[in-house]
């Protein structure tokens, strides 16, 4: 395995969402694995209150063969991953979702915003590469293409080289006042063995209405 260190964070989610609704979020790419991290979908009693604008989705089928589903009570998305991937919901603004050996991980973020989703996305990739730039790090964005959730609503998938060694995959979707960030993350060296995780994991993310 390659050398947690290095792999720079992928997905930094601060203040720059304008007009950001609810305290900045960090993601801080692979980690090492935390203690609450289990494969259990319950979040503790120290979630906050569901936003009374969340329901939860209504997917219309049930997960793929070999894989499971979580659903975030406190905002409403949900998205399917790969059985025995072990799951972190003890921060509902940032949801962990790893491989058993810790080689790959899924961050789904949520935070406040009332700005629209192409704008979120600019902001937020300026922002990842002038923070990679000041840390020495290279980053080169790969691809940046719109698509939709399996229930139509719009979203952008992106794909980025960190350099040194690191590769990360992230789905921006803005609904009502929430936007969300899905960051599908590996080793380079790693790419190929996930990356159809990561897109049946991407493609399965359903938002709230």
């Amino acid at each position: 395995m390659v050398p947690r260190a290095g792999l720079a964070p992928s997905v930094v989610i601060v203040a720059v969402l304008v007009g950001c609704a609810e305290a900045p979020i960090s993601g801080e790419g692979i980690m090492p694995p935390t203690s609450s991290a289990t494969s259990t979908t319950d979040e503790s009693t120290s979630a906050p209150p569901s936003p009374a604008s969340a329901s939860p989705p209504s997917p219309e089928s049930a997960p793929l063969p070999g894989m499971s589903r979580y659903v975030s009570p406190t905002y409403g998305w949900s998205i399917d991953y790969p059985n025995g991937w072990l799951v972190d919901s003890s921060n509902p603004t940032f949801v962990e979702i790893r491989d058993k050996d810790d080689s790959a991980m899924v961050g789904i973020h949520a935070v406040g915003t009332t700005i629209p989703l192409t704008d979120v996305v600019d902001e937020m990739l300026a922002f990842e590469e002038q923070y990679h730039q000041e840390k020495g790090k290279t980053w080169v964005l790969v691809s940046r293409q719109p698509m939709s959730l399996p229930d139509g609503t719009p979203a952008i998938d992106v794909v980025v080289e960190l350099g040194p060694g690191g590769r990360s995959r992230q789905l921006y979707v803005v609904s009502g006042d929430k936007a969300f960030a899905v960051d599908a993350e590996t080793y380079t060296t790693l790419w190929d063995t996930f990356s159809e995780d990561f897109d049946r994991i991407v493609n399965s993310f359903t938002a709230p209405h």
